[in-house]
């Protein structure tokens, strides 16, 4: 294994002092007068020797540990994978490292990730909010640490987020099918403990009403997240057997869910979600994607939470992020 270079190391090679180094890669040489041609070639050496700094150590000294913590819901799903990716690049432009863990829609496990990541003196959080996480955020918050929740809202809007506009991406998504002709329109989301999916479930009751559409109990199914596979079959057969001229699903491992029973079935309706997926690609059926940009809720969480890091605002501030729409077929 390769030894680390430490500021000792540069120090021998050009026989200066440890502290001289330090200095100079901290940035001060001019504060502390040090020589241009001396400060040139401890830099130059570092970049040679790949010198890293132990973030641990400067953390001791600055306070800051130049890292941050992100807390999604499933690392494995590919849409929070995109996500994490994003802020992970926009962090290390900015010199940031990023810890990243998974709740899994479970409230415990993240508190047990909020104060494992408190431990290790993090910076900063991005945090996607579970259900019952109120009290979590409230923790975070009296530990006077600097977070954003990101793709959903925390409990009572008290906090600073960024999501995408669930309402309005689900209403005009609906609004799409029926003015295809479309009239028993299916739903199929998670719980009532998920802002973003309450958002989603409004948008197509509010769209339903809107066209003076009833809304029929038996075309709606909502199921907790950790029982979704195995509810989800079951649910898709019993919306079938209500013989619904469309579907709405709320995200999109219910799509994927409920196309493999549509397929098995031979059937083929059409179909409106939230979230893309490469399998969608290959359904028969007509399918509008309801798109969410990752890319800007990352850029507007990091822009929040790195004026809360420099303390350059105290606000507590909610962006929403408009959808955009795509028919695959």
């Amino acid at each position: 294994m390769t030894k680390k270079t430490t500021l000792i190391d540069i120090a021998k090679k050009l026989n200066v002092s440890k502290t001289l180094v330090s200095l100079v890669l901290n940035g001060k040489g001019k504060q502390y007068r040090i020589n241009p041609e001396t400060s040139g070639k401890v830099l130059a050496l570092a970049k040679k020797l790949n010198y890293k700094p132990n973030q641990m150590a400067r953390g001791l000294r600055t306070g800051k540990s130049k890292t941050i913590g992100l807390i999604v819901s499933d690392i494995s799903n590919p849409l929070f994978a995109s996500l994490c990716r994003h802020i992970e690049d926009l962090a290390e432009s900015n010199d940031y490292h990023v810890v990243m863990a998974s709740s899994d829609e479970n409230p415990r496990r993240l508190r047990t990730a909020i104060e494992t990541m408190l431990s290790k003196n993090m910076d900063g959080f991005v945090i996607v909010p579970t259900e019952r996480s109120l009290a979590s955020l409230q923790f975070l918050a009296s530990r006077k640490k600097p977070f954003v929740c990101i793709d959903r809202t925390p409990e009572k809007n008290r906090y600073s987020y960024v999501t995408s506009d669930n309402y309005k991406g689900a209403f005009n998504g609906v609004q799409k099918l029926i003015e295809k002709g479309y009239r028993k329109i299916a739903f199929a989301g998670l719980s009532n403990h998920l802002s973003n999916h309450n958002e989603r479930f409004r948008g197509y009751m509010d769209a339903l009403k809107y066209n003076h559409l009833e809304a029929d109990p038996g075309l709606i199914v909502r199921m907790p997240f950790h029982s979704l596979k195995k509810e989800m079959r079951s649910a898709m057969k019993a919306l079938l057997l209500q013989h619904p001229d469309a579907l709405f699903f709320a995200n999109n491992t219910l799509a994927i869910e409920g196309l493999t029973v549509l397929h098995e079935s031979s059937l083929f309706l059409p179909v409106c979600t939230f979230d893309n997926d490469p399998s969608f690609f290959f359904y028969q059926g007509s399918m509008v994607v309801i798109e969410q940009s990752f890319r800007k809720m990352a850029e507007e969480a990091m822009n929040m939470l790195n004026e809360k890091i420099k303390k350059l605002s105290s606000t507590e501030k909610q962006i929403t992020i408009e959808t955009t729409y795509r028919e695959i077929h």
